[in-house]
């Protein structure tokens, strides 16, 4: 998702040195697949549902007793009565007996639910009826079943449901524009990160929760429907309905689920390996898209070169909404963008318009391989989404547009973000988030901007070929699935060059030339080094001071807004310690030295230094 906000190694001199930062990360807990003891044992030590028995589920989190496998789902919205019916079919999968099925639901009026076992369908028997126990302080519904489900086995779930189509941005909701003859149209769109495809059809909203959709919609013959995937066919049906089908998706989390119902009109292309990318917008403002597509053809060549994996679907659909809340959202294969994040007139808009809409249009397609294809195992690592898509703007957008100068906004971003880095109200980029609420105030500048600006510091000390061998490795190596920090930081240290069975970076071959990579002897690893910068909050400033032949180098925390005479300073400063990553040169070399400050006392010496000029972390 774009947020309306990006090198982090900053340059030093024999001044001071200021770096990025970050703090605190909660690993969520994993729930028991005992499901049914507990509750059978105490029921009363449960939440209460709305029709005044026990809800059979006291977590926020969904428990992992059954796993949904495919969705098969139906909706059909009316933009006349403004609300929408849906039907679906969820395949799950049972990993221990049960006798409830826990599921995301929110302001959906459930209306009928079934249950078929394997034999059920089988047989086409007509399968078993369930009770359904709504707990909207959670945003759950339990569905009871007569017998326990057993393990190993997969079952049917089939729901009725139907809502208002919703009067905000999220959900499933109806958005307006006016043509130039002043008639207000209406189109209904979708827009579910983080947690509100629950609010569209009953499902597992949350990211692990991976699963397979086979969507259907039904319209009117005056609009079109689209989705993640290309349309197979429409049928049509009576009172002139027509019923669009469309193909299967890939594996992928519930809030990249996307379709719309408008009479919009777009422009297409194909890129070199074949993806058919549409641009869509209203018919009034049809003729200011095809900047949008040129940038998108070049952005998405350069994506799938970039991460060596071709783009995984057959087509790539980028669509203006007229009422958006958000910069865009990256749904896979559908991307929504507000208009002016999308939209670009060669007449009158600006080269800081054209650079807005640029950076959006690359962030989104970075979100189809981070975010999409590899996803967070849980939305306190969103930032490996944002941080990481935040951070390809300026790698893509350099690439493709270098006359656009991106390098100067993200600097301006870094800048800022340490800013606000330096108060002590500010957050770990990892970060406790359990609430819908706790979620949603993840999406900030430290998740994107700050995430964005230690992946170019690590960058810039691993070298950029390293890197990008490690980030190839994280994306084949999670593709369709969901990864954590940690799995970020093995993927970078397995493959750089040397020896990782002690965990440590990779060094450079001593007969290398002098303007490749040079690592000193003492070597730091990696994943601990990144943890002092995610898992914690702040930013150290480091402070060198030259001693002889050497350089005394001592850090501390970066404060705004709390004196050193402030007993407060000190007990701030005592609590937090980065290892940083530092780069420098000399007079007499071009070989780029490392070494990581650990240490936050002053003892801590580069030797060895005389030469009249030292470059520290300088690009």
């Amino acid at each position: 998702m774009a947020n309306p906000r990006r090198k982090l190694i900053f340059n030093i001199y024999m001044g001071f040195y200021c770096s990025a930062i970050m703090a605190n990360i909660c690993i969520c807990s994993q729930f028991s697949t005992s499901s049914i003891d507990p509750f059978n044992k105490d029921p009363g030590a449960f939440p209460v549902a709305t029709n005044g028995e026990p809800f059979p589920w006291n977590e926020l989190r969904l428990p992992r007793v059954v796993v949904p496998l495919h969705y098969d789902l139906l909706v059909h919205p009316n933009l006349t009565s403004l609300d929408f019916v849906g039907s679906e079919k969820i395949e799950v999968s049972v990993r221990d007996a049960t006798q409830f099925i826990i599921l995301h639901s929110k302001d959906l009026e459930i209306m009928n639910v079934i249950l078929q076992s394997e034999e059920d369908l089988r047989y086409r028997k007509p399968g078993k009826r369930l009770n359904v126990l709504s707990y909207p302080a959670h945003q759950q519904i339990a569905l009871l079943v007569p017998e326990a489900l057993m393990a190993d086995l997969r079952y049917s779930v089939a729901i009725d449901f139907q809502a208002n189509l919703a009067n905000g941005f999220q959900g499933f909701y109806k958005s307006t524009y006016r043509t130039h003859g002043g008639k207000t149209r209406i189109i209904a769109v979708t827009d579910f990160e983080p947690t509100e495809a629950r609010m569209a059809f009953p499902c597992f909203d949350e990211p692990s929760f991976k699963a397979n959709f086979s969507i259907k919609i039904r319209r009117e013959s005056g609009h079109i429907a689209l989705s993640n995937m290309p349309k197979v066919k429409t049928i049509e049906l009576e009172e002139g309905l027509l019923e669009d089908h469309f193909e299967t998706t890939v594996k992928m989390s519930t809030y990249l689920v996307a379709y719309i119902v408008c009479d919009f009109n777009s422009v297409s292309g194909t890129t070199s390996s074949g993806v058919k990318v549409s641009i869509y917008a209203s018919p009034e403002k049809w003729s200011q898209t095809h900047y949008a597509l040129e940038a998108s053809l070049k952005l998405l060549d350069f994506y799938e070169n970039y991460f060596d994996i071709n783009y995984p679907l057959p087509k790539l659909d980028l669509i203006a909404i007229p009422d958006f809340e958000s910069g865009a959202m990256e749904n896979w294969g559908l991307i929504t963008y507000k208009e002016t994040s999308l939209l670009f007139d060669t007449k009158t808009s600006s080269v800081s318009d054209q650079l807005w809409v640029t950076k959006t249009i690359a962030h989104e397609l970075a979100h189809q391989w981070f975010g999409n294809l590899v996803t967070m195992e849980w939305w306190n690592d969103i930032w490996l989404n944002e941080g990481f898509a935040t951070y390809m703007e300026l790698v893509s957008v350099n690439a493709t547009y270098p006359e656009l100068q991106s390098d100067d906004a993200f600097s301006d971003v870094c800048f800022t973000v340490i800013k606000k880095d330096s108060l002590n109200s500010s957050r770990p980029i990892s970060n406790q988030a359990e609430t819908p609420t706790q979620i949603a105030e993840m999406f900030d500048s430290v998740s994107y901007n700050k995430g964005a600006c230690i992946l170019n510091m690590l960058k810039d000390f691993l070298n950029e070929e390293k890197f990008r061998k490690g980030i190839i490795h994280y994306l084949k190596t999670f593709s369709y699935g969901n990864a954590k920090n940690d799995d970020l930081w093995n993927s970078l240290s397995n493959n750089c060059l040397g020896d990782f069975t002690s965990g440590e970076f990779c060094y450079s071959d001593s007969k290398m030339t002098s303007n490749t990579l040079a690592f000193r002897e003492e070597s730091a690893e990696l994943k601990e080094m990144m943890a002092t910068w995610t898992l914690q909050k702040g930013i150290p400033l480091v402070v060198i001071t030259r001693e002889g032949r050497s350089l005394r180098l001592q850090q501390e925390r970066f404060l705004s807004g709390v004196s050193k005479e402030d007993p407060e300073w000190r007990a701030l400063q005592e609590r937090y310690l980065w290892h940083i990553p530092l780069t420098y040169t000399t007079s007499s070399s071009n070989v780029i030295h490392r070494h990581v400050l650990k240490s936050r006392t002053g003892n801590e010496l580069i030797s060895q230094v005389g030469v009249s000029i030292l470059k520290l972390n300088m690009f």
